[in-house]
């Protein structure tokens, strides 16, 4: 047929999906039988069989980020204003601990108060 094509997709041994010039399809779209398409001319040349496209091996991941999130490891649940628990946490903020973790806060408009109990706003 002649049909130049840009490979879209494929399911090895089923079906190829291309985007080709003079297609059947208006939108330029067509799924063919794997065994009726007769070549290819890939980055490595002609092939007379089908072979699937191989992708670049994808990057590693990143590294997270260090943490700088106010903690509450080792804190019983709990309210605390932010200069008692470790991070950086802003003194302004009242974080409410709870199994570990930071659980919630708000801002004290009128600074955080520490005291003996829980602390508060």
């Amino acid at each position: 047929w002649g049909h130049t094509g840009i490979l879209t997709g494929f399911d090895v041994g089923q079906t190829v999906s291309v985007f080709e010039q003079n297609a059947w399809n208006p939108t330029g779209f067509g799924v063919y039988n794997w065994n009726d398409v007769a070549c290819y001319l890939t980055h490595r040349g002609f092939e007379s069989t089908p072979s699937p496209p191989t992708r670049p091996p994808l990057p590693p991941a990143p590294s997270p980020p260090p943490s700088n999130q106010p903690s509450c490891a080792g804190f019983s649940d709990g309210s605390y204003c932010g200069n008692q628990i470790p991070n950086g946490a802003d003194a302004s903020v009242l974080y409410t601990c709870q199994n570990g973790v930071v659980y919630g806060s708000r801002y004290c408009v009128s600074g955080c108060t520490v005291s003996p109990g829980h602390d508060y706003c």
